[in-house]
């Protein structure tokens, strides 16, 4: 008998899926257990997985990674402090908050959850909120209830942080403060059989962070609607920025709270366009709290110019009209030859500015042959004639021109174009992909990190994205948030069906197949 029984099974009861890597892992765990167990054939150990409820969740505890920190990621715990609680306590009068950590492995997200809730609104707010972690695997859970950690699992905190909630029991033991450990409720639960307990009624906020990786499409689609049904109307769910979930899904919609995209359970006022629900009362709380809206602006229409006024037009800004910017930021990138940039550059055929795609296409062809001046010169063009005011397209025009201002060591320029193209568009990823990139190549990893992250909160099956964010965790030490961006990096370009990043034009230093073999060594390191 084959793995592929064992990986079945596995799927039916749990959800977890397996690719190449994950299937080397699972092997190297089912030869461990037979061993364990002294069974000759992998016949009679699948005998054992359908029959013993034990030892089948002692494989499954073995296979998920329980990877997890104290204050991982948090930018989230800070929206639900300073955003989350105060519009509920204000818009809904809500006078008690329930809070779900779903797949919260040893238990750091939920106490994270409680610590950062007290640090912000004092002890006493602590007795109004219920706060509840579920997961799969026995052991994991078993940790969480103990409440003893090790020091690795404290490196994010403040020393003054770990004085106040944690006590130094051992050389390389902490054990949390008891009443911020009585404060968590832990259940058991398989997140994919749902529906979730009935003891967990419904809640305002889910954090659902690095979970579903492990799944297939049909697989997140099914754990997706039972957390949905658990929410109320009006809350909010929490994704990782390793999540695969890009579009609005069922009752739940995009929204952005200062940089962080999450999700928002539809009311009757939240996340429509009328009204004024917990969507749009928000932005009085606290600026920087947008609907995920792809505005439909005229790029290049005629009377257009010095409608955005305090900020510029993205159209004016790349014919020069505003101050004689090239593009809002190379004076003489548009000039060739000493020739204004309205004209082509000579011995470009004229018959491709009469068609702005293949004019496109040209100027791609010319990046790529780094002949820089002459397909700015070329991208101009479609702009001066507006042969094309389509927003996707025009999307296409200012991105590869601010790829091209960073290839040419105008990373400021480049920056800048890319910001006002997210000002035209929220979601557009591969403005903050390209952003991340700029960063990292000026030698910026954390801001780096935070675009990067940006980019796979709206298009979470990115591998370019995942991959930079793998180098730029290594380059800081952080090897296993490497080794865990690795991992993704694999599972994504392993895919027949691979989603493209969004950039026509960027250099790379390695080709698809060095990244993935690279990558695999590193994916290693996870299991």
């Amino acid at each position: 008998m084959s793995l592929s029984a064992i990986e079945k099974i596995i799927y039916q009861r749990t959800g977890l899926t397996f690719d190449a890597h994950r299937t080397t892992v699972l092997k190297d765990k089912v030869a461990r257990h037979m061993a364990v167990l002294d069974l000759d054939s992998v016949g009679d150990y699948y005998k054992y997985l359908c029959t013993d409820q034990a030892v089948f969740n002692a494989l499954v505890d073995e296979l998920t990674i329980n990877e997890s920190y104290f204050f991982r990621e948090p930018a989230h715990l800070d929206l639900l402090c300073h955003a989350m609680v105060p519009m509920f306590a204000h818009e809904k009068k809500i006078k008690r908050f329930s809070i779900l950590s779903a797949g919260c492995a040893t238990g750091e997200e939920p106490c994270s959850i409680a610590m950062a809730l007290e640090q912000t609104h004092g002890s006493s707010f602590l007795s109004t909120v219920r706060i509840m972690g579920l997961d799969i695997d026995n052991t994991a859970l078993l940790t969480a209830r103990s409440g003893i950690y090790g020091k690795w699992k404290l490196r994010q905190l403040s020393c003054e942080l770990k004085s106040l909630y944690f006590k130094h029991i051992s050389k390389k033991k902490y054990a949390i403060r008891p009443d911020i450990l009585e404060k968590i409720e832990y259940h058991r639960t398989n997140l994919v059989k749902g529906p979730l307990p009935e003891i967990i009624g419904t809640v305002d906020v889910i954090f659902y962070r690095n979970v579903s990786i492990y799944f297939d499409e049909s697989t997140r689609a099914k754990v997706l609607m039972h957390l949905e049904r658990a929410l109320n109307p009006g809350g909010f769910l929490v994704l990782g920025s390793a999540e695969t979930l890009s579009h609005d899904t069922g009752t739940l919609c995009l929204v952005e709270i200062n940089g962080c995209f999450v999700y928002q359970k539809k009311s009757d006022k939240s996340c429509s366009h009328e009204g004024m629900g917990p969507v749009e009362s928000a932005r009085h709380l606290r600026p920087g709290f947008r609907k995920r809206e792809k505005p439909r602006v005229p790029w290049c229409t005629t009377g257009i110019h010095g409608h955005f006024s305090n900020k510029g037009n993205l159209s004016d800004i790349a014919t020069g009209k505003k101050g004689k910017l090239r593009l809002g930021v190379h004076e003489s990138l548009g000039k060739t030859n000493g020739k204004t940039d309205d004209l082509p550059p000579k011995g470009i055929d004229e018959k491709f500015l009469k068609n702005s795609e293949m004019t496109y296409k040209k100027a791609l062809a010319l990046a790529r042959q780094k002949q820089f001046d002459a397909a700015l010169s070329l991208l101009s063009t479609i702009v001066e004639t507006k042969e094309d005011t389509r927003d996707d397209f025009m999307e296409k025009i200012f991105i590869l021109r601010a790829g091209i201002l960073m290839q040419q060591g105008d990373g400021d320029g480049a920056k800048k174009l890319c910001r006002h193209l997210i000002g035209q568009n929220i979601i557009y990823s591969p403005a903050y992909l390209l952003l991340g990139m700029i960063e990292g190549m000026e030698n910026n990893p954390l801001k780096s990190l935070s675009r990067l992250r940006e980019t796979t909160y709206i298009q979470p099956d990115n591998w370019l994205a995942h991959f930079l964010m793998f180098q730029a965790f290594r380059n800081l030490g952080r090897e296993k948030e490497a080794s865990r961006q690795a991992t993704i990096v694999v599972r994504l370009l392993e895919k027949q069906n691979l989603v493209h990043h969004g950039l026509d034009y960027f250099p790379l230093s390695f080709s698809r197949k060095q990244i993935l073999e690279l990558c695999r060594q590193h994916a290693l390191l996870t299991t």
